[in-house]
Order: C-alpha cells, then structure tokens, then sequence
C-alpha cells in the first residue's frame, strides 16, 4: 500500500470505535500520516548505511609492469658455437608487460577475481571499505 497508507490505516483503526471518522478529521490524519511518513523517509535517506557483507565479481581492466622481467633459459637452447646452455639462469630479459582486457602484449587479457567487503583476505588499509557507502536515493523509494 505505501508507508504513508501504511501509517494511516494503523491511526484510524486505533482512533474508531463504533463512530466512523468525519471527513475533517480523516483528512486530518491521511496529513499527519503523510507527514509522519515523509519524516521516516527523510530521516532514512540522512543515513549512511555499510555493507557487512558482499561478494562480487572484479572485472581487472589492466595489468602492467614497471620494468622488465629476467627469465630463465631451458638447457634444450643451443648456443651460437653449436653447445647446449649449461647455466640458464636469468639469461633472458622479458621487457615491461602491458596486458589489456583488449589489444594487450599477447592478446586479450582474462582475469576473474571477487571484491570482498567485510571479513576478507586483503589487508584492511588496502581495501578502502572506510569509503563504501550504501544511501536510500529518492528515486528508488516504492509506496510513499
């Protein structure tokens, strides 16, 4: 019905008796009930609610490096004079990695992750939960 119908019809139950209310007074109460349902609506929409709890799925838009990256040759490389590597440890430099969601070094970029809100496994100074906020928007407000 709406809080405002809502907070009406508990008045006029609780204010009839054998005597059905006049139209003044009906009138009356239908304002003090749209009143009394404007005053929870505003003090609703002055607070910020949190989040306890939530889990969702992380789109990554891009990763990247800020330098290159030593990377280990296999003993099956053949050296220029005809030998098989012996040491292959950080014989090859990869250069600074720019992976897209899109046109990427090596193509399209897939990463799945979840963001987490309450109890998670990030260290709490790294996941800004102090700046997540749930707030009551007018426009989403059903049965005024």
């Amino acid at each position: 019905m709406g809080l405002t119908n809502d907070i009406y019809e508990v008045m006029k139950t609780s204010m009839e008796s054998d005597t059905p209310l006049d139209d003044v007074q009906d009138n009356n109460l239908y304002n003090v009930s749209e009143g009394i349902a404007n005053a929870v609506i505003d003090f609703l929409k002055k607070q910020t609610f949190t989040i306890t709890e939530m889990k969702s799925i992380l789109e990554v838009e891009e990763i990247s490096t800020t330098g290159p990256i030593q990377a280990d040759v296999l003993p099956t490389v053949t050296t220029a004079v005809g030998g098989n590597v012996v040491q292959g440890k950080n014989g090859v430099v990869v250069p600074s990695i720019s992976l897209k969601k899109f046109g990427g070094q090596g193509g399209a970029m897939k990463a799945v992750g979840y963001a987490y809100v309450g109890r998670n496994p990030v260290d709490s100074e790294e996941s800004n939960e102090d700046l997540t906020k749930v707030k009551l928007l007018d426009e989403n407000i059903i049965g005024r």
